[in-house]
């Protein structure tokens, strides 16, 4: 399903490792991007972390309106 390019990637965190094809990739210091909240209870704006978040490739058509579409009331 070619909806929308994608690019491999292989990260490795002190989470855990995420390989995958991914359409949509930030890192930053803020804890909401675009209404989606990335933090845990012990998020600081000054603590020198960094956030991700990734967005995985759909492989479906319902997949995919589900990540390129915005829900309501989001």
């Amino acid at each position: 399903m070619n909806i929308v390019e994608s690019f491999h990637m292989a990260i490795e965190t002190d989470a855990g490792a995420f390989e995958g094809e991914y359409v949509f990739g930030a890192v930053s210091i803020l804890s909401v991007i675009d209404g989606t909240n990335l933090h845990n209870d012990s998020f600081k704006n000054n603590d020198g972390v960094m956030e991700m978040m990734l967005v995985r490739k759909p492989d479906t058509r319902s997949q995919a309106k589900e990540v390129l579409i915005p829900q309501s009331g989001a």
